[in-house]
């Protein structure tokens, strides 16, 4: 589970700085920024939710 966690958090910063490298060139790759932090978003918000629930 703790794998799980940091490999979410992982691609939860690499999909912010994709987003981030996108909005500042002003370009698209498969997504706009916006949609690259709203995933970010979502997978940090995925490994908090494993967080919680995997406590013993």
């Amino acid at each position: 589970m703790k794998n799980l966690c940091w490999t979410l958090v992982g691609l939860a910063a690499l999909a912010f700085v994709i987003g981030a490298a996108l909005a500042f060139t002003h370009s698209a790759w498969l997504l706009e920024p916006q949609g690259y932090w709203r995933g970010a978003v979502g997978l940090l918000l995925f490994a908090i939710a494993f967080k919680v629930v995997g406590k013993d």
